[in-house]
């Protein structure tokens, strides 16, 4: 196995781990006929201030969850393959920092799901890829581009008019910590490049055979013993 796949299999614990307790949790709801609705994120309530980290885990039903779980697993799985270490920090602050700005910015009511993430991740990815300006990164950014360009219309006031049920605010959020997280790691490195390793060069390499033909050959008296 090579490192590149060693690189992308290693990305995939994450989305995998992050995505299967999403699905765990709605499980559990179902298996005990519960409904945490209530532990969502509640604007400007001291009290429901825990909402802010539990939001992503509540979604309404498994279309709500579905729709979040592909997106959320590519994104990522595309974070943690391409920014290695840092992966984490951005990773923790468009969770909390959605989650904040939704609470500060939101209607009077419980938002739950982990759209926010998914936006946030958008955001910082495509535009990550463009202030960076690295071809791999800009080729992310123009994938995203095509696979989520409609996203924008869903952080908007107007969607309240066709789904109501929708939380622009939440989106809105992500896409703003997103966007402020790429700016602020613009120049912050990406996944290390794997050095090569240093090979012995060619003049060393016949060195080394003309010592150990010195040592260690056969007779030279009897030529044919040497093929």
């Amino acid at each position: 196995m090579n490192i590149d796949t060693r690189k992308i299999i290693y990305a995939l614990y994450y989305p995998s781990f992050f995505v299967g307790i999403l699905w765990f949790v709605k499980l559990i709801e179902f298996s005990l006929n519960l409904d945490f609705y209530a532990f969502g994120n509640y604007p400007l309530s001291l009290d429901h201030l825990y909402g802010i980290v539990l939001q992503p885990f509540i979604h309404e039903g498994i279309s709500h969850l579905w729709s979040n779980t592909i997106p959320l697993f590519f994104l990522i799985w595309a974070l943690f393959y391409f920014y290695g270490d840092i992966s984490f920090k951005i990773f923790l602050a468009i969770w909390l920092g959605s989650g904040i700005f939704t609470w500060l910015i939101g209607r009077p009511s419980f938002h739950i799901g982990a759209s926010g993430i998914v936006y946030g991740l958008a955001f910082f990815l495509f535009f990550s890829g463009v202030l960076r300006k690295m071809r791999p990164l800009m080729a992310l950014s123009a994938i995203i581009a095509l696979s989520y360009g409609s996203m924008v219309w869903s952080m908007l006031p107007i969607v309240q008019l066709l789904s109501p049920e929708l939380s622009w605010e939440g989106h809105l959020s992500g896409a703003f910590i997103g966007t402020l997280l790429a700016v602020w790691y613009r120049k912050a490195p990406p996944q290390p490049e794997i050095q090569p390793v240093e090979l012995p060069s060619e003049e060393s390499t016949d060195e080394y055979w003309m010592t150990y033909n010195e040592e260690e050959s056969p007779n030279e008296e009897n030529p044919e013993e040497q093929r």
